[in-house]
C-alpha cells in the first residue's frame, strides 16, 4: 500500500518530465498484481530508464536533422538555443540514470557522444554557410 501512495504522490508532483517520476509510475504498475524478484524489477527498471533515454535522445536528433535539412534556407538563433537547452536538460538525465545505477556509464556516454557528434556536425555547416 505504501507503494502506491508514494507511487501516486511522484505521478501527481509538478515535475512529471522527469525520469524519475516515470520510473515510479511504471513501479506502480508493475507492483499491481505481479510477483516479481527484486532483481526482476532492478532489471525492468534498467531497461524502461534505457528505453526513455533512447526516445529522448531520439527526439534531440530529430531536432537536428530538421535544422539540418533547413540549413539551406535559413539560420534561427532559436532553435540553436532550443538544442543546447535540450542536449544539457538530457545530459542531467542520462547523469541522474547513471548516478542512481539504471543505465550503465559507458552506455550513457555512448547516447551522449553521438549526439554531441551530430550537433558539432550541425555548428559546423552552420559555420561553413555563414
Amino acid at each position: 500500500m505504501l507503494a502506491v501512495y508514494l507511487a501516486r504522490f511522484l505521478y501527481w508532483s509538478p515535475i512529471s518530465s522527469n525520469i524519475m517520476n516515470r520510473v515510479d509510475v511504471w513501479i506502480l504498475e508493475d507492483i499491481g498484481g505481479m510477483n516479481m524478484t527484486s532483481s526482476d524489477l532492478q532489471e525492468q527498471l534498467n531497461l524502461k530508464a534505457l528505453n526513455l533515454l533512447k526516445e529522448d535522445a531520439d527526439k534531440i536528433e530529430k531536432l537536428i536533422e530538421v535544422q539540418m535539412e533547413n540549413l539551406a534556407t535559413r539560420y534561427c538563433p532559436l532553435y540553436e538555443e532550443v538544442l543546447d537547452t535540450q542536449m544539457y536538460g538530457f545530459s542531467r538525465q542520462v547523469d541522474y540514470a547513471v548516478r542512481i545505477g539504471l543505465v550503465q556509464e559507458t552506455v550513457g556516454k555512448q547516447i551522449l557522444s553521438r549526439l554531441e557528434r551530430n550537433l558539432a556536425t550541425l555548428y559546423e555547416a552552420m559555420n561553413n554557410k555563414n
